[in-house]
């Protein structure tokens, strides 16, 4: 007499590809004794990929497989089918099987690159090829890294690339989806780039601000909006205009010297924690364009200001990185001084990014920003009004200086969220413009 039995598969029912691997269990039993069936084998399958057990006392077999199925498109999972079989044994014990769905995730365990707060590692601002021409060419690229304990393999991932006028609605750029990533030092497993050619229209405008999102795919998954960029492309040779988009370094060091100018304000602070403060690399994006109208009386556009930092709102370290949102909601003033620097003020909307969306944090503080052209002067405010103002000098190899400092509302008591660059010159304590870490500005 053949006698059944029972293989009953017993998870888990969900799983990362790559990463450290997923344990996977199954238990053959004697349907006759209901005895446990050890040293059998049993096949597990997972999706399109297979392991054998063999059952030891318990009749439990269990073994350990890196799953490597992509997902498919963006999404967090998909489902497959976990199943047991047993084979049975001539003429002793007949063949069964069980199965169950499971979910299949991408290695959610990736960052931005070594000494990278974004994900997006291409320009931040783009011309179109001339004055007559509303059409520019963007080359966009990303750099991703993978941080699992384990190791991963960063290649078996893709990128895509999407954009967005509002921050919110993102489309998917055209010939920029799906890109395969390599590596980018061959014996490096872990850190991988891509990159991408697509075209832009700016039809009727004079410039766009535009939202650059890289979401990954693959058999690793990322596609929430904490890395998002803001992004300029412009025609060139407009007048009246500030164009603006570009990266600050968090490296200590500013015009008015090389030591002492760390980003400061609750969101850039340093606290006995570490990490704390804003990010070494990469701690400050921005991105606009303001034009005054027709008759130079009222200039009209945005600013906007991505804030990258391990502190909390309360100006509190957690060791985990945050990504803070500021856009200009009023414009007071965008001012030339003697054909060099432009400086800019307005009334601002403070935001957490989290994974749900902006939560509002302050609304009503200013914001100042000072731009400065590659080898124009730039002057500071001195501790005595009759002293001349201090004058700086912006690396003519640079693309251009700036700074940025956004006062907290006093509704919150005032203060500072962040400074750029905060340290003494000129006998006071100011924020003070340093080079840019990517990107440029035009003055016109």
């Amino acid at each position: 007499m053949i006698r059944p039995t029972t293989v009953t598969y017993m998870g888990p029912l969900s799983g990362f590809d790559l990463g450290c691997g997923t344990t996977f269990s199954a238990k053959l039993t004697d349907n006759v004794t209901g005895l446990p069936m050890g040293g059998a084998s049993i096949l597990i399958t997972i999706g399109s990929q297979s392991m054998t057990v063999v059952t030891d006392g318990t009749g439990m077999g269990t073994g350990t497989m890196v799953l490597t199925q992509p997902v498919p498109g963006y999404q967090p999972s998909y489902a497959v089918t976990a199943s047991a079989q047993y084979a049975g044994q001539t003429g002793l014990y007949a063949a069964s099987s069980s199965s169950n769905n499971f979910s299949i995730s991408g290695d959610p365990s990736l960052l931005p690159g070594i000494n990278a707060s974004t994900l997006y590692t291409g320009s931040r601002f783009f011309w179109t090829t001339s004055s007559t021409s509303s059409t520019a060419t963007l080359t966009l690229s990303a750099t991703i890294r993978d941080v699992s304990p384990c190791g991963g393999n960063i290649s078996k991932a893709n990128v895509s690339f999407w954009i967005s006028t509002d921050g919110n609605n993102f489309s998917p750029v055209p010939n920029a989806q799906n890109v395969p990533v390599g590596l980018v030092t061959p014996t490096d497993p872990s850190t991988g780039a891509a990159s991408a050619i697509s075209q832009y229209n700016l039809g009727k405008n004079p410039s766009a601000q535009l939202w650059v999102r890289v979401t990954v795919g693959g058999e690793y998954h990322y596609s929430a909006d904490t890395y998002d960029v803001p992004v300029t492309i412009a025609i060139p040779g407009q007048l009246n205009t500030l164009l603006a988009g570009g990266s600050l370094n968090n490296d200590g060091a500013s015009l008015a010297g090389s030591s002492g100018f760390n980003a400061s304000g609750y969101l850039g602070a340093l606290t006995s924690s570490t990490p704390s403060g804003a990010l070494p690399a990469d701690e400050a994006d921005f991105g606009g364009q303001v034009t005054y109208n027709n008759k130079g009386t009222n200039p009209q556009g945005q600013l906007t200001l991505t804030i990258h930092s391990y502190n909390k709102p309360d100006g509190t370290s957690d060791g985990t990185e945050h990504s803070y949102f500021v856009k200009s909601n009023s414009i007071s003033e965008m001012t030339l001084h003697n054909g060099d620097t432009v400086t800019f003020s307005s009334k601002t909307n403070v935001y957490e990014m989290t994974p749900d969306g902006k939560v509002g944090l302050d609304g009503g503080g200013v914001m100042q920003f000072t731009f400065t052209r590659p080898g124009g002067a730039y002057y500071v405010t001195t501790s005595t009004g009759t002293a001349a103002p201090l004058q700086l000098t912006c690396p003519s190899t640079s693309n251009g200086c700036a700074s940025v400092v956004v006062f907290r509302s006093s509704g919150l008591g005032g203060g500072v969220w962040f400074s750029s660059a905060w340290g003494t010159a000129g006998g006071l304590d100011q924020t003070i413009s340093k080079t840019l870490a990517s990107g440029t500005t035009s003055i016109n």
